[in-house]
């Protein structure tokens, strides 16, 4: 009662003064009338007295009650600001008990995330909200980005936030709480992306060392509540918490780093049971208390176990003799030097032990000062740290050696920041790039790398940052050219955090540039024999030259009757060719002077030529290298080639190959054409004459077989003479031989129609016989279908040998890139008629480098061949499994109906590489990644959707390995994010 009378002014009571004075006055009058004499019958009703006695009774009624009305007003006024004292007294404890708990709950956290996590789950609990965040500054940048998200703020996990950008962006810049309790209305406000609108925003920042460092938000969805200036102090005493919390988590970090590291040095010194040892002898330190006023210390009892003295003889002036001389005065300045400045006192010497040796000791102490400032004491230890010294001596040994071998290594050894510049580099590397040492440091690796090899450095980069360790193999630009390099990389940390990169490089130009000249020499190969007329083979060879080198431009050119040369087979853009002269004369022009001077001619300055200077200068072309083309030193053409790069020595040589190709074709041309010019002149059966010559009636009956029989197949004529041989034929082939026959018995006028079948020997094996069927049964001097067959059969070995190794994976059986390639090129421009809808699979084993490394290379064949028999049985008939190189492999998925036909595939694929391999006695693990992409773009490519699937797998990689992902493009929006799937 008192304190709610303690609410009530002076001034409030004056209306109790009225009805008090208009009561006295009432009775005052009546009095008056009883003492003048009035008989009490003047009271009975009517009467004056009384009259006037009923007037003040009601009148000080009346006053009363609006005086109780008054009074209970201001006494309901005193309850509510009680009530609201009390609220928010109530509110206050809530919020300092929340505190309380949570720096309680803190106390053992050691973790960035559970800190954030610990906190923002009892800001939400206090505020009764769902809906918050924390964001921190990013090291480095200017902004900040959302590193842990509840409610409607959890999909913006991630987003990165301006300075001034909304509310928290706001609060950010201020340094002080932001409070927005309209936030709908607010002009600054952020539009959300996704989820029902916030009603009110507060951001309150995170402050350590007078820096912000993060941002602490909070929303309400619930229209109508808003945010109390007791809310914003709870929160800024929570974000005061975060900032002490997010400090402490990290130096116990970086304590545990340290700690770490000492470790790390014992592990080097000692096995196991006697690392224990000596960490157990190294923690009882030599405690010391020095009282510099008196110039009195106390050592502990651990002296004695340390250096055999006992603590009765040990006094600070015997403590100073006993260091080593030439330490004496390094210790007493940096003692001294401490008690001067206040700070902590740290310093290594050596110490002399009972038997007479010297100890490397650690030395540390606090200085305590008295509430003047002034020095009064220093308590410390001191640690013995021979072990560790010694191994520093040897670790420096080690280091120099090293530095030997960094400087005089072969390979190409340098290291670089994560900004990519390079912090040092030894001679190799040095010598490799045609620059001096000092010239190399400071320069980004990017500007050495052209912009169509940079994805591989990226991706170079996220490989050795997700794993550890990553190679490549990618083209740099140098002083002395391109060169081809294989580069390994890993990451570089100090006190656990990523500081750079180390690389080594090797130049494989050489071994590249002779795999690329043989994979085209393979490919020549194989596209001649397969070539039907010797017009497309020339064309195969100048499209080959032209895909697997830098040649922008092939040409063959040939003389024509009236001795011009004319253009044979082209390879380049459309535009290009179209602006070379179809007709040359000999002697003009680069062409010309070739075939008048018949020798080869090579430049890398073509833009400085007199007479293609400047069409050179028009299309960028930089070099050319011409041939004639010569048989028995007779010119049969001339082969051109231009480049936008210069033409290396390796692919002149190719060149050269290439010609003498040319010539045995553009000669085997000519010889035909010949032939051809005087078939009619000829005898057909000499005209159509081969190895073996059989002749055939109406009825298909042999009429005649020349006797080269018996050397091709081991019979004698006279034993098929009268047959129709079907009976030697393979059967397989026993419709394509009636097929041809057929054919050729419709087409008159002695069609030749070609063949290839397989008869069998004598001696029971399969021959392949390639051969022509013409029909002459109208040719009075025949009549009947001449055969001329021959033996092709280590020919067609041969061939499937090449094309084995042209397009088959030599270690796994697989189709290697090359036809997978061509695979996917044929099924992504097929007719309208014919398109299927396509997925690629790009796939990279996790973990396969540590089995290389811990059980060797051979090992890794196996589980690569376990792997490709894995991928055949997961995959449809239709399906082209691939291995690209290493431990990547691809598979085209054609004719896919949907997409979760792909993702059956997928999942069928990762439980069945997850299953164990055994090899060489061993059970081991080889899971994968798989990068999805689907071909239902619109001009999709096959590097196009290879680039996809590529970028995909990373993004598995990166998120957990063991998964798969999905690149899909959306709308006019760009692409859709990925998809990741757990496998």
């Amino acid at each position: 009662m008192g304190s709610i009378l303690g609410h009530l002014r002076p001034q409030s009571l004056d209306w109790l003064v009225l009805p008090a004075a208009v009561t006295l006055a009432g009775l005052a009058l009546v009095a008056l009338d009883l003492a003048l004499g009035s008989p009490v019958e003047s009271l009975s009703p009517g009467r004056p007295a009384l009259f006037q006695l009923e007037v003040a009774l009601v009148g000080a009624l009346a006053v009363t009650t609006y005086g109780l009305i008054r009074w209970a007003r201001a006494l309901s006024r005193a309850n509510a600001h009680l009530n609201e004292a009390q609220n928010a007294l109530v509110s206050q404890n809530e919020h300092l008990a929340a505190l309380h708990e949570t720096s309680m709950s803190l106390l053992n956290e050691h973790d960035d995330d559970d800190v954030l996590h610990a906190i923002l789950t009892r800001v939400c609990k206090l505020l009764d909200t769902k809906h918050a965040h924390v964001s921190l500054v990013q090291p480095g940048d200017d902004v900040l980005a959302i590193v842990l998200a509840t409610g409607i703020f959890e999909p913006e996990l991630g987003r990165r936030i301006a300075r001034g950008e909304g509310a928290v962006g706001r609060a950010w810049e201020s340094a002080r709480p932001l409070a927005v309790n309209d936030y709908p209305r607010w002009p600054d406000r952020i539009v959300q992306r996704t989820g029902p609108p916030l009603a009110a925003m507060t951001a309150v920042p995170i402050i350590s060392k007078r820096l912000v460092i993060g941002m602490l938000g909070v929303g309400y969805l619930e229209e109508g509540r808003r945010f109390t200036s007791a809310d914003l102090t709870a929160l800024d005493r929570f974000a005061t918490l975060t900032a002490v919390a997010l400090e402490n988590a990290r130096l116990n970090a970086a304590l545990q780093g340290r700690l770490a590291d000492l470790e790390q040095t014992g592990a080097a010194l000692r096995d196991s049971d006697e690392r224990f040892q000596l960490v157990a002898r190294g923690t009882r330190d030599v405690v010391f208390d020095w009282d510099t006023r008196r110039q009195v210390s106390l050592f502990g009892g651990a002296i004695r176990s340390h250096f055999g003295y006992n603590v009765s003889d040990v006094d600070l002036g015997w403590c100073v003799r006993h260091i080593h001389p030439e330490d004496v005065r390094v210790v007493w300045s940096s003692l001294k030097r401490s008690l001067a400045s206040g700070n902590d006192w740290s310093q290594e010497f050596r110490f002399k032990n009972a038997n007479g040796d010297h100890a490397d000791i650690l030395g540390r102490g606090t200085v305590i000062r008295d509430n003047e400032g002034k020095a009064i004491r220093m308590v410390g230890s001191m640690v013995d740290i021979s072990d560790r010294a010694a191994a520093e001596r040897a670790l420096q040994a080690s280091e120099e050696r090293f530095r030997e071998l960094f400087e005089n290594a072969s390979d190409a050894i340098y290291t670089v920041d994560l900004e990519g510049r390079v912090t040092s580099a030894n001679g190799a590397c040095a010598e490799l790039m045609g620059m001096t040492t000092e010239e190399l440091l400071g320069t980004r690796l990017d500007d050495f790398v052209p912009s169509e090899e940079r994805r591989k450095l990226f991706a170079l980069r996220h490989r050795s940052r997700a794993e550890g360790r990553a190679a490549t193999e990618l083209e740099t630009t140098t002083k002395r050219g391109r060169i081809r390099l294989e580069v390994t990389t890993r990451m570089i940390y100090a006190d656990g955090k990523p500081v750079g990169r180390q690389g080594i490089a090797r130049d494989i130009s050489e071994r590249v540039q002779r795999q690329q000249r043989d994979a085209v020499n393979s490919e020549l190969s194989l596209a001649l024999a397969e070539a039907a007329t010797v017009q497309d083979g020339l064309q195969k060879c100048v499209d080959t030259l032209t895909r697997h080198t830098d040649l922008a431009y092939a040409r063959i050119w040939t003389l024509d009757v009236d001795n011009m040369l004319i253009p044979l087979a082209s390879s380049g853009f459309a535009d290009l060719l179209a602006s070379v002269p179809t007709r040359i004369a000999v002697g003009k022009f680069k062409v010309g002077m070739i075939a008048r001077d018949q020798r080869p001619h090579v430049t890398h300055m073509l833009q400085d030529d007199d007479e293609a200077g400047e069409w050179a200068a028009g299309w960028g072309m930089t070099s050319f290298a011409g041939y004639p083309i010569m048989v028995d030193n007779r010119l049969l053409g001339v082969f051109t080639a231009f480049g936008i790069h210069r033409i290396d020595q390796v692919t002149l040589d190719l060149l050269q190959g290439v010609v003498d190709r040319v010539a045995t074709l553009i000669a085997r041309k000519r010889s035909d054409d010949a032939v051809r010019r005087v078939e009619h002149r000829m005898n057909w059966l000499v005209q159509n004459a081969s190895d073996v010559i059989i002749i055939r009636d109406r009825d298909a009956v042999i009429t005649y077989l020349s006797p080269s029989i018996k050397r091709v197949l081991g019979y004698d004529p006279e034993e098929i003479i009268g047959t129709t041989g079907f009976h030697l034929m393979h059967p397989e082939d026993m419709k394509l031989s009636r097929k041809t026959l057929d054919k050729a018995m419709t087409d008159k006028g002695g069609t030749t129609t070609p063949f290839t079948l397989r008869y069998r020997h004598r001696d029971g094996t399969w021959r392949h016989l390639e051969g022509t069927v013409t029909n002459l049964l109208d040719d009075p001097d025949v009549r009947g279908m001449v055969t001329n067959v021959r033996d092709v059969s280590e020919r067609v070995l041969f061939e499937d040998k090449l094309r084995q190794q042209a397009f088959y994976d030599g270690l796994t059986g697989l189709a290697n890139r090359s036809l997978f390639m061509h695979r996917l090129d044929d099924t992504l421009t097929g007719t309208d008629e014919d398109h299927r809808e396509v997925a690629l699979l790009f796939l990279d084993l996790d973990g396969f480098k540590q089995i290389n490394d811990s059980l060797g290379h051979r090992a890794g064949d196996e589980v690569l061949k376990v792997v490709a028999d894995r991928l055949r049985g997961c995959v449809r008939t239709r399906d082209c499994p691939a291995r690209f190189g290493g431990d990547e492999f691809a598979v085209l998925l054609d004719g896919v109906k949907a997409p979760e036909d792909v993702f059956v595939i997928t999942d069928r694929l990762l439980l069945s590489l997850a299953a164990p391999i055994n090899v060489d006695h061993h059970v081991v693990h080889c899971a994968g990644s798989i990068g999805i992409a689907f071909g239902d773009f619109v001009g999709a490519t096959s590097d196009d959707l290879l680039r996809r699937a590529d970028t995909a797998l990373y993004t598995a990689k990166n998120d957990g390995k063991g998964r798969y992902a999905v690149y899909g493009e959306g709308g006019s929006r760009g692409p859709r994010p990925f998809v990741l799937r757990a496998g």
